[in-house]
């Protein structure tokens, strides 16, 4: 006998129609209360491209393929594990931010000040801060104003 029934599925009740048509309903009062949660989205969309870029620049760095010929194989052994521990998570964090995951957003926040800060630590001294350095900060300073705006506008302004 075949496991699943051959009739056609039941048509929703009304208060079900009720609420889809409001769901569906082209509300702009709605859609204003919504604005900062949908530019939070097509923000951590974009930087979830952004990731991944980056990600495959530093796989193709590790393969070779940008940069000197023998640039990663002579770095030092830290610039090394470095490149191919940011190749792994920026690819990670792109699919998890792509996602909108609260795992892909932090990954991404640990990701970019561990790029940003640990080249200061390092053995070899403390660098002067890059132009790259400077958009990694005002990226996460944006992600922070978007996140608190959006929070902000779902709790109803309180």
């Amino acid at each position: 006998m075949w496991p699943f029934s051959s009739s056609a599925p039941a048509a929703p009740r009304q208060e079900e129609q009720i609420r889809n048509r409001d769901i569906l309903a082209d509300d702009s009062a709605a859609r204003l209360r919504t604005r900062w949660t949908r530019l939070l989205v097509f923000f951590l969309r974009g930087l979830a491209l952004f990731c991944l870029v980056r990600g495959m620049l530093d796989w193709a760095r590790i393969l070779g393929l940008i940069g000197a010929e023998d640039a990663f194989e002579t770095a030092a052994f830290s610039w090394q594990v470095m490149i191919v521990l940011f190749a792994i998570l920026n690819c990670v964090a792109g699919v998890g931010l792509w996602l909108t995951s609260a795992w892909g957003a932090v990954l991404w926040l640990i990701v970019t000040l561990c790029e940003v800060f640990i080249p200061w630590t390092i053995a070899r001294g403390i660098r002067e801060p890059s132009l790259n350095d400077l958009l990694l900060l005002s990226l996460v300073v944006l992600y922070i104003l978007l996140t608190w705006l959006s929070a902000r506008e779902m709790g109803g302004d309180r």
